[in-house]
């Protein structure tokens, strides 16, 4: 049979009695460890430097860190690099008067409008090929025509009309 000291076996029970678990916990906590854990000196670099991008935040937050493992940590810190954008010219005393005069119309007086265009000249731009061989496809390379839509839309009706141009 199995040649088991009873040292072993007292070594196996003991931490079942003391965890109600049989697993084992060989290696646990001794994996890698973060070389950089401060996310509030990231976050107040940010804050004084809201255009600053990742280059620029680890040169001057953590310069021995290697760019990779920063960008890793950004993303361990849930730290993203999304941007919402404040207009300098928005007026919010001009935007409450134009909503107060939209909303005294009737919904039936109301015309949405939204206009698009493409050229003719559009192609995919991404392919299938074997690992290794880059794939290659045609594509016009000067524009013809321009096709431009217009929709219309109220509550009564809508319209879509097209053009060249």
């Amino acid at each position: 049979m199995h040649r088991i000291c009873y040292e072993t076996v007292c070594a196996w029970i003991k931490p079942y009695h003391e965890t109600g678990s049989d697993e084992s916990r060989q290696g646990v906590n001794y994996g890698h460890q973060a070389r950089f854990n401060d996310r509030q000196s990231i976050l107040d670099y940010i804050a004084f430097n809201p255009d600053a991008d990742g280059i620029e935040i680890s040169d001057s937050v953590v310069p021995e860190l290697v760019l990779s493992t920063f960008y890793d940590t950004l993303k361990r810190m849930k730290i993203s690099y999304k941007k919402t954008a404040e207009y300098e010219e928005t007026d919010e005393t001009k935007r409450d008067l134009f909503n107060a005069k939209m909303n005294k119309l009737s919904p039936e007086d109301l015309i949405y409008y939204d206009e698009t265009g493409i050229d003719n000249n559009i192609s995919v731009w991404r392919g299938r090929s074997a690992i290794g061989e880059r794939s290659y496809g045609e594509k016009p390379a000067f524009k013809k025509a321009r096709l431009s839509l217009i929709a219309t839309c109220n509550c009564s009706s809508k319209d879509l009309k097209t053009f060249s141009g």
